[in-house]
């Protein structure tokens, strides 16, 4: 984990990350089972852990209301427009301090509201924002049946969940969600996880004119590989539904074919030449890389292979080069120079910061969240704070003296290298509130 980072700790485990305007203020949101220590931030005076907290660009912050009630443990987590507002969304366990509700809660900028009450054994896997309405999909256990279900909300309404029964022995639990247009059409696609093997592979959709119940498409008749991970590639014209996750006989990310969403489709690998194998893929995201657009896949043991060869990659990212192939990209996390074979990535997103720059971010579980700042095909900008890390001040692609030496001549005496500027937070001026948090990406605290 570089300078910079902006946390750490093998107790994290992120489900989401989403980048959110909170009245104004550009906050990072983590949505998981979240440590009570953060960084240099103690969560919880009880060390009582949270399910959300929030990263302004140099520290972390809880989401606590003003009545008091806080999630204490998130399982998923959204943006969605509710017809007046743009508002987080949240499922897991909120709490107030006496008692814990299971259900979904609305960050309104001051409190947490509960608009979805749902049962003990209800678990919330996957959120979605689609066509107006916020879907939301899971399992139910509990010691009599396992079921696993899609609810819908909307705004002003009661909200309505079917609950879908096992059959056959199969238990298939909603791990992701994703609405998709294209020719008219309207569709939200799930995909499932099961806790039985019987060879195959498979996402549901759902008309949202037909309504229930779901159309089952096999991904891959071969391997009883479960699929965690949705998103759609708007590089490809038209936009195509891509899915990732255990690796099947085609590999661990997979392409609709035809990608226009019509008719039972069939599903090939994301990248012709070569594929991802022995992976388990558990994020995917269109994000900038290398001056545009890519598939950018995480998860955990990740091989590239193809026909003539295998490169291990361990946990990290691979995106889809111009080419089409798979390659590595962005760096690999790591925790304090540890080893991190074991790690799993399990959210990326883009943060935008206050003063309009962009980082991609990147959470999982053992090394918590990291600034994936290693693609040196980003130029890095005249506009100080923007480039591979805020603490490369002279934007050589390194951290060093020479940055200190750099900032402090461009702060007390307004000879800054390349145009860049001292004033760190975009406030107007160079004070030691701008000191301060260069300092912070220079050295951050352990």
């Amino acid at each position: 984990m570089g300078a910079g980072s902006p946390a750490s700790g093998k107790s994290v485990a992120f489900r989401e990350l989403i980048d959110f305007d909170d009245g104004g203020t550009k906050r990072m949101i983590a949505v998981g089972q979240i440590a009570p220590r953060l960084g240099n931030l103690i969560l919880a005076p009880n060390a009582t852990p949270h399910g959300v907290a929030a990263w302004n660009g140099l520290a972390w912050s809880t989401l606590v209301g003003s009545s008091g009630r806080y999630v204490s443990e998130g399982s998923a987590g959204t943006l969605h427009h509710n017809g007046s507002s743009t508002d987080l969304y949240v499922a897991g366990l909120i709490a107030d301090g006496q008692a814990e509700i299971k259900g979904i809660a609305r960050w309104d900028g001051s409190d947490w509201t509960v608009i979805v009450t749902l049962g003990t054994h209800d678990v919330v896997r996957a959120m979605a924002s689609y066509a107006g309405d916020l879907f939301f999909g899971g399992v139910l256990y509990d010691a009599i049946e396992q079921r696993h279900f899609l609810g819908r909300w909307s705004a002003g309404t009661a909200f309505d969940r079917d609950y879908f029964p096992a059959s056959e022995g199969t238990l298939f639990i909603v791990n992701d969600l994703i609405g998709f247009t294209s020719n008219g059409t309207e569709r939200v696609w799930c995909a499932v996880s099961r806790d039985s093997t019987n060879g195959t592979s498979r996402v549901y959709r759902l008309d949202l004119v037909a309504g229930r119940p779901f159309v089952e498409e096999i991904v891959d008749d071969e391997s009883a590989s479960d699929t965690r991970t949705l998103e759609v590639d708007t590089t490809t014209d038209p936009a195509s539904l891509v899915v990732g996750g255990d690796a099947t006989t085609k590999g661990a990310v997979l392409r609709r074919v035809p990608p226009n969403g019509q008719g039972a489709g069939a599903w090939e690998r994301a990248a012709p030449s070569n594929w991802l194998t022995g992976s388990g893929v558990w994020a995917l995201k269109l994000l900038p890389v290398g001056g545009g657009l890519r598939l950018v896949a995480g998860g955990v043991n990740m091989v590239i292979a193809d026909d003539e060869d295998e490169s291990f990659i361990g946990p990290g990212l691979v995106s889809l080069d111009p080419q089409g192939r798979w390659e590595v990209s962005l760096g690999q996390p790591s925790y304090n120079g540890e080893d991190t074979e074991d790690a799993l990535v399990t959210a990326l997103c883009v943060y935008t910061d206050d003063c309009g720059d962009a980082y991609v971010m990147v959470g999982g579980e053992y090394f918590g969240v990291y600034l994936a700042g290693e693609d040196r095909s980003i130029e890095c900008s005249k506009i100080a704070g923007f480039g591979p890390d805020k603490g490369d001040f002279n934007c050589d692609f390194s951290i060093d003296f020479f940055d200190y030496n750099d900032f402090l001549l461009c702060f007390e005496e307004a000879v800054c290298p390349g145009g860049v500027t001292a004033d760190f937070n975009c406030d107007g001026f160079a004070d030691f509130l701008d000191l301060d948090m260069f300092l912070f990406w220079f050295a951050p605290p352990e």
